[in-house]
């Protein structure tokens, strides 16, 4: 869980990336913002309305009678957690419709005959395991150097919201360039098996800190030396596994299926309902007196 946690989000905004190049197609600017505000911003506000609002009841289900006493206070439109309205799980939408619009011109420009020089020196650059693994990776961790400071508590939170905003549009615009550039697209498939061994590498020195905080590692530096080392490995693990993980879709998956379109379709209302259903399934399930592979059981069983 906690490897996952570190990938699973950075591999769907790189993902998106490649997605959000292929949507530009041949569309002019213009046209590409519609499409953008009809695929992402109406779905989100509908979600902030009515997708997201039953996980707030829940948490605050002992304040209301019956979900619609509660439903009203939505729409007095007081942020979360003072009042009800929040997009909760959908920020991934929300930050996927930002970084579309201020990608707009790198995604004009790489669609455009004047970025082949920019596509040569990228593919020089990144052509290589050694490249395609540390040069987005160092540039991911600088930005988070200079944004993760030592603040006041009071800009602290503020700050890190920017370095989460800059450290995931990092991974969208990188799944842009590398899917812009074909030959680099067959470099990632091609050098996955290093790709892989570096990626185990890495985790060695990422568990190792994490076990010393779980006392079941012992490391001759403080608390906060060690957390420091961790969150720098925990960048290179995140970026290492992701393009670890594309450079084996892009080797073995990169062919028509029958059954791709219609799992396509259905990823992206999956990812909008899924975390209200289970909240909706788990506050009951919970509340039995069953054992917890009995819960857990039934729980996938209603899945």
């Amino acid at each position: 869980m906690v490897w996952s946690h570190y990938f699973r989000m950075p591999l769907l905004l790189f993902i998106s990336g490649a997605g959000t190049y292929m949507a530009m197609g041949k569309r002019t600017p213009s046209q590409f913002r519609v499409e953008r505000f009809k695929r992402l911003f109406v779905p989100l506000i509908f979600g902030m309305l009515v997708i997201v609002p039953p996980q707030i009841y829940y948490e605050r289900i002992g304040q209301y009678a019956n979900y619609w006493e509660f439903y009203k206070t939505v729409f007095s439109f007081i942020p979360y957690p003072k009042g009800s309205l929040s997009w909760h799980r959908l920020w991934f939408i929300l930050y996927v419709f930002i970084y579309s619009l201020i990608a707009i011109p790198l995604l004009k420009f790489l669609r455009s005959p004047n970025s082949e020089k920019l596509r040569t020196k990228t593919l020089q650059l990144l052509g290589s395991p050694a490249g395609l693994l540390f040069i987005p990776s160092v540039f991911i961790l600088l930005t988070q150097i200079f944004l993760r400071p030592h603040f006041p508590e009071e800009t602290h939170d503020l700050m890190k919201e920017w370095a989460y905003f800059t450290f995931y549009f990092l991974f969208f615009v990188m799944g842009i360039i590398c899917y812009a550039i074909p030959q680099l697209w067959q470099a990632i498939g091609n050098n996955r098996k290093h790709l892989l061994i570096t990626t185990i590498i890495s985790l060695i020195p990422f568990y190792i800190c994490y076990f010393y905080f779980r006392d079941l590692a012992i490391l001759p530096w403080t608390d906060d030396q060690v957390e420091t080392i961790f969150d720098v490995v925990a960048i290179f693990v995140s970026w290492f596994t992701v393009i670890t993980i594309i450079s084996f879709g892009q080797h073995y998956l990169n062919r028509p299926h029958p059954w791709l379109s219609k799992i396509s379709e259905g990823l992206y209302p999956f990812y909008n309902l899924h975390q209200s259903v289970i909240i909706a399934i788990g506050y009951y399930v919970c509340q039995w007196n069953w054992s917890i592979a009995a819960k857990y059981g039934r729980f996938v069983f209603s899945h």
